[in-house]
């Protein structure tokens, strides 16, 4: 596919903190695709893919 890691971070179960690096990349860093995985599997605490998929709501809905 040709494409390249240009950002790496490991983040905590944060909404915050998770939510501020994600718009940060699609903001900031413009980066076309963003990969998440929740290290040690899906739990309770685990809210990255409740806050990936908030993020994502509100930017398909602000473009259309």
């Amino acid at each position: 596919l040709g494409g390249m890691i240009v950002a790496y971070k490991i983040v905590p179960d944060e909404i915050d903190e998770i939510k501020e690096t994600l718009v940060d990349w699609c903001d900031e860093k413009e980066l076309n695709l963003i990969l998440t995985t929740g290290g040690t599997g899906f739990a309770p605490r685990d809210v990255t893919p409740e806050v990936g998929l908030h993020i994502f709501y509100l930017t398909v809905r602000a473009n259309t």
